[in-house]
This record gives structure tokens, C-alpha cells and sequence, in this order.
């Protein structure tokens, strides 16, 4: 079971006195899903300015660092945003190397596979944020029924 569905079980199970923190978790991941939306628009930005070659070592070295340190910011923003989610429902959304695969924004920071430009990091991305958009959205469906 992902750390989403825990959360989300958490919040069905709750009565009708806790309709407060029902509303703040859906609106969080509302916001969620807004950052994922402005993740894969930095990132689809590079796909559509991504240069022919460029430095093989890391995406931060294709991508820009303007780029990058937004990706950055947004990724802190997203870190808040699952704080205030565990701080409701009790669930720890981090795994023991304190990452959240499920709620995080893809960074420009990893090295290069073998063979992987940028541009194909940024398919990645893009295909991996949409994915978690996607879950995201599928909860909040959940918890408005």
C-alpha cells in the first residue's frame, strides 16, 4: 500500500468532526497536484529549449541552474506541503532516506545514465510527475465522493 493510499484511508476513517482537516488534507493535495503541474512545465520549458549537446555528467549541467534552482524551490515547497500532510494525518510521507517518491518533484540533480542526454531525462521527469499528478488526483477523487 503507498504512503497515499495510508493518508487517504486516514482521512475516510475520520467523522464528521474532523470535516476541517478533511478540507486542509484535500487542499493540500491540491496543491500538490499544482506543483507537479509547475514541475513538468519547468521541465517540458527545457524540452522545448533543450540544446543538441551539451555536458553528460549531470541534467543540472544541461538544464540551466535558473531552471534547476526553480525546480529546486518547488521541490522545498512540495516538502512543506507533505509536512503539513503528515502533521494532519499522521502518515510519514518519506521513506528512511527521507525521500517521497510519491509526492515529489523530479530535480535536475542525478547523475546521467549511460547514453541519457538531457532531453531524455526530462521525458522522464515528465512522465514520472504526470504519473504522480495523476495518483494525486485519483485521491482527491476519493476523498470527495
Amino acid at each position: 500500500m503507498s504512503l497515499l493510499d495510508r493518508a487517504v484511508e486516514t482521512i475516510e476513517s475520520w467523522g464528521a468532526e474532523q470535516n476541517q482537516d478533511r478540507a486542509r488534507c484535500a487542499k493540500l493535495l491540491a496543491q500538490v497536484v499544482e506543483q507537479m503541474d509547475r514541475g513538468i512545465a519547468i521541465w517540458q520549458e527545457f524540452l522545448v529549449n533543450a540544446p543538441e549537446s551539451g555536458d553528460r555528467f549531470t541534467a543540472v549541467l544541461w538544464i540551466g541552474s535558473e531552471p534547476a534552482r526553480k525546480l529546486h524551490s518547488l521541490y522545498l515547497e512540495n516538502k512543506q506541503t507533505a509536512i503539513a500532510l503528515t502533521e494532519l494525518t499522521g502518515v510519514r510521507f518519506k521513506d528512511s532516506l527521507s525521500l517521497c517518491e510519491e509526492l515529489d518533484i523530479v530535480q535536475a540533480y542525478e547523475q546521467l545514465k549511460s547514453g541519457e542526454s538531457g532531453g531524455d531525462r526530462a521525458r522522464e521527469a515528465i512522465r514520472l510527475m504526470s504519473e504522480r499528478r495523476e495518483m494525486i488526483q485519483a485521491a482527491l477523487s476519493r476523498l470527495a465522493e
